[in-house]
Parts: C-alpha cells; sequence; structure tokens
C-alpha cells in the first residue's frame, strides 16, 4: 500500500482536509443525481488518514432520502458533502 498525500477543500473554502489515499486500491462513481450533477468521483481513505485542517464549524449533518440511509456531512454554505 502506497499512500499520497492529498489537500483539498470545500466550493467555498470554509473547510480544509488532508487526506492520504492509495488510488491503487480503486475509486468510486456513484450514480445518485447530486453525484451525478456534480460529476463526482471519489477515493476513499483509510482510518487515521483524514485530517480535517480547518472548518470544523462549517460541516451540518447531511442526510439522504429515504431516512434511514447512510448519512455524512456537508459544508452548511456550499453544500457539497464530504465524508470522513
Amino acid at each position: 500500500m502506497t499512500l499520497k498525500h492529498y489537500q483539498g477543500s470545500c466550493h467555498c473554502g470554509a473547510v480544509r482536509y488532508e487526506a492520504g489515499l492509495d488510488l491503487a486500491r480503486g475509486t468510486n462513481r456513484y450514480n445518485c443525481s447530486l453525484c451525478t450533477k456534480a460529476r463526482a468521483w471519489f477515493a476513499f481513505s483509510a482510518p487515521g488518514s483524514f485530517r480535517l485542517l480547518q472548518g470544523e464549524d462549517a460541516l451540518s449533518r447531511y442526510e439522504w432520502t429515504p431516512p434511514g440511509r447512510p448519512h455524512g456531512t456537508a459544508v452548511s454554505r456550499s453544500g457539497p458533502p464530504t465524508r470522513g
């Protein structure tokens, strides 16, 4: 496993993060309406490889419909979902 470290942010810049990713383990594209419109393509970090650098106060809970499905977090100002 070869981790490479990447830094990123939400659209508005309120949230910044760093993640160690092993892209050889594969990536994932979802086909829900939100992800399709955003042309989202995901890579997942191992536990302990994700670090929130700033903006914890700007995060809010994001829930899919119907209730009971997995949830994540979203940036309350700009809206893009993040997971961690």
